[in-house]
């Protein structure tokens, strides 16, 4: 491109030498033709370069310009379905601003209503505005307030489910319960344990009142209809069941009670002695005992009581029965021991601690515990529930703790 240039310089410049010399005598000299020729021919490939140039520069101008009629045409597209979905969101709307717009106007009815019938406190359209406007703001706030109220009765309605099952489960229960206290007979609304069910009832979870006190709240027991004549108060269960109840816990959950008591259970201390501190009733204690290989065990104990927290909630029983063995020997006149209030008799160790579990442990321990942590049938381990005088450390499957009143006071 360069040569090319050059040569069409180099023509141009002797035209021009051409040309001065003509005018410098006065003379009008025609340009060469074989330099119009030469000139022609070497600007001809720039001309057919240019004109190609032109061409392609058109195709892309074409080509960019379909390109964006077609991005146009799509986002056009777009923005109409965007205002359809307006449109359709604006009719809803509207519908809901019309409905608000009818009860204003109602409002607005029975406002004029009064106005007419109190034409002595007519107010101007401004008021009108403003009382309107407070009319509005206050059924904002009413609705906050149902919405609010909605959610709490939705949450008060499942408990009520769940009392309304409990409810179902003691429909024997509805009438007065007849007992016998002091040769009189009274009517209680609610049991104070399980032996003051009607004869009959099955066996289940029942609300009771161990405390004396009526100001006292009514409270869950599992009451055992079958074993041994029924009329059992059952405060603790172990069983092979999962997920396994956590039994290594400290003094206020023994003393408060925790568990399922269709599972395993610890029904609680405090309750206990208000139901054994009764002066009008004396109970006896059963502990019921079944090894993995199904073979079964119970000792029997009268004169079960246990004294007031102050006091340790200490171990009083009697008179021991049955084929267990008297695995409660050294537990008798023992205060209640945890891992985190250490009573036991045991000068050498935290009984609690040593067996991970809670009970009224004697000296070296004791021959019992029904609250160690769940073991298989092969474990022979201090951390576990235990009954010495039975299966020596050999872990029961099953255990269950309950109590009624004796046969002179039921």
């Amino acid at each position: 491109m360069s040569a090319l240039s050059g040569r069409v310089a180099t023509f141009l410049a002797l035209n021009t030498l051409i040309v001065t010399a003509g005018c410098a005598e006065g003379k009008s000299i025609p340009l060469p033709k074989f330099i119009k020729q030469a000139v022609h021919s070497e600007l001809q490939p720039i001309i057919s370069l240019l004109q190609s140039g032109q061409e392609q520069l058109e195709i892309r101008l074409e080509s960019r310009t379909e390109a964006l009629e077609r991005g146009m045409e799509s986002r056009l597209e777009s923005i109409e379905d965007r205002l359809t979905l307006l449109n359709s969101r604006m009719e809803e709307l509207t519908g809901r601003l019309d409905g608000q717009q009818t009860q204003l106007d109602e409002v607005i009815t029975q406002l004029i209503g009064q106005n007419s019938q109190h034409d002595e406190k007519t107010v101007t359209g401004n008021e009108h505005t403003e009382q309107l406007r407070a009319i509005a703001i206050t059924m904002e706030k009413y609705n906050t307030e149902m919405r609010k109220l909605a959610t709490r009765l939705d949450s008060q309605q499942s408990q009520l489910n769940k009392l309304s099952s409990l409810l179902s489960e003691q429909k024997t229960m509805d009438g007065d319960v007849a007992v016998t206290m002091n040769n009189d007979t009274v009517k209680q609304k609610h049991p104070r344990d399980c032996s003051d069910l009607p004869a009959g009832s099955p066996s289940g979870v029942y609300l009771i009142r161990p405390s004396v006190d009526s100001q006292q709240p009514y409270v869950e027991a599992f009451c055992d209809m079958e074993t041994a004549e029924g009329n059992w108060t059952v405060i603790q269960r172990r069983d092979d069941i999962q997920p396994r109840q956590n039994f290594f816990l400290g003094w206020s959950a023994y003393k408060k009670g925790f568990g399922n008591e269709t599972q395993e259970f610890w029904w609680g201390l405090e309750k206990i002695r208000q139901l054994t501190s009764s002066k009008d009733r004396r109970y006896e204690l059963r502990i019921d005992l079944e090894a993995f290989n199904g073979r079964q065990a119970y000792a029997l104990y009268q004169g079960f009581a246990i004294s007031s927290e102050l006091d340790g909630y200490r171990l009083r029983i009697s008179n021991y029965s049955g084929n267990a063995g008297d695995g409660l020997q050294y537990g008798v006149n023992e205060k209640f021991s945890t891992y985190d209030r250490d009573q036991d008799g045991s000068s050498y160790y935290n009984c609690a601690q040593r067996v991970q579990g809670a009970w009224w442990f004697g000296r070296v321990c004791g021959y019992s515990t029904m609250n160690g942590p769940h073991q298989d049938s092969r474990s022979s381990d201090w951390a576990g529930i235990w009954w010495v005088m039975w299966r020596g450390l050999d872990s029961p499957k099953k255990t269950e703790m309950k109590i009624r009143p004796t046969a002179q006071h039921r």
